[in-house]
């Protein structure tokens, strides 16, 4: 929704011109420059201003990425003539920009312009190169500030869901295309294409490929199963590997985190999908026990249930540190530890635990009516 004020709220003109040939295109951002031209204001569903990203390209369907703001119909703004229309939070200081024919997201940091963060007065414009020439934009200036290149190369290869079936059972592996995001404080992580569960694994599949449900909660069907601990998931893994011929695994902490927080479609939640912790199963809102997986909000994957209903187990171990120093492409977690990771928070949790950047943890041999798994598969 947009209100008019006579206050300036920045607006970023992404304006990107290029044809991508059959081998691959060279996009270079030549620089950021400010226009005071737009007095728009565009609140966002947490009732903050936000600024607007305007991103023109001969491509079509392309996604914005990053931590980005919804419109209040929880949706991103859309086509506007020429222009890709996007919301964006004025604390943010990058975004990614991606297409179906690119090997990997483009990320453009405003940093490398010169510019800190995005303020709540003003209006940049970000001007590209290697496509067609430029048309000329009235009352801009044409001051070069820095200059910033990516890569962008097609790739022909399909990615697309998944449908195995176990003894009668059938469950989806969602296709996450590879990307680049910010954990912790400030760490870069990239991570190659992989799939995950659209589901949290469910006492029927369990059941269907151990022949027994652990389950505290024993209501079979589409509940998720729980009370399994880390080595009780291995088991599982490697029995459910066997019966389909495909080396399932438990997904590194890097891999569920940006899962959940919607891979190169992100909008920036605080939950998995959503703004707002009633989407999900917390204590505020479960009385108490379980749900069917599916019954609430996906996120921008279509994936179910990453915050809230039971836990799901990580492959890493768990170092409070280990953020500081870990590897920048697909990290596999500390080499030892006591605990391993868990995350999404349950149905039993509040609300600061199922958010998506909340790290949880407990002994491999533990289980708990609140502690389940999620599948991941390598796509190569």
């Amino acid at each position: 929704m947009y209100y008019m004020d006579k206050r300036h709220l920045l607006l970023i003109h992404l304006i990107i011109f290029g044809i991508i040939p059959i081998t691959a295109q060279n996009f270079k951002i030549e620089s950021i420059e400010q226009d005071a031209m737009a007095y728009n204001i565009v609140i966002d569903v947490r009732g903050n201003p936000c600024a607007q990203i305007k991103l023109r390209t001969s491509l079509d369907n392309v996604v914005i990425g990053g931590n980005l703001i919804p419109n209040e119909e929880g949706q991103l703004v859309g086509r506007e003539e020429l222009y890709y229309v996007f919301h964006m939070p004025t604390e943010v200081n990058f975004f990614t920009v991606d297409h179906a024919s690119f090997s990997r997201s483009i990320r453009v940091d405003i940093r490398d312009y010169g510019v800190e963060r995005l303020q709540g007065k003003g209006v940049y414009v970000v001007y590209t190169s290697g496509g067609p020439a430029t048309p000329a934009i009235n009352d801009i200036a044409d001051t070069t500030i820095s200059n910033h290149e990516a890569a962008a190369q097609t790739e022909t290869a399909t990615f697309d869901v998944l449908q195995i079936e176990v003894n009668g059972v059938t469950f989806d592996m969602m296709p996450v295309k590879g990307g680049t995001f910010e954990r912790g404080k400030h760490q870069e992580v990239s991570l190659d294409d992989y799939y995950i569960g659209k589901t949290e694994v469910t006492q029927a599949l369990w059941t269907a490929v151990m022949r027994n449900n652990p389950s505290k909660n024993d209501r079979g069907g589409y509940y998720p199963v729980e009370r399994v601990s880390y080595i009780d998931c291995l088991v599982f893994l490697e029995q459910l590997s066997k019966i389909t011929g495909k080396q399932f695994r438990l997904p590194t902490e890097a891999e569920w985190e940006f899962a959940a927080r919607g891979g190169i479609k992100s909008r920036g939640y605080y939950y998995s999908g959503s703004d707002d912790i009633k989407n999900m199963w917390y204590a505020g809102n479960s009385r108490g026990k379980i749900h069917r997986v599916g019954e609430k909000l996906s996120n921008e994957l279509d994936i179910f249930d990453m915050s809230g209903n039971v836990w799901e187990w990580c492959s890493d171990w768990y170092d409070s540190d280990y953020y500081k120093n870990s590897p920048a492409s697909n990290p596999q977690g500390p080499l030892t530890g006591m605990e391993r990771v868990c995350r999404g928070g349950a149905f039993d949790c509040n609300a600061g635990a199922c958010k998506t950047k909340y790290r949880g943890h407990e002994s491999p041999n533990k289980s708990s009516n609140s502690i389940g798994l999620r599948l991941a598969l390598s796509a190569k």
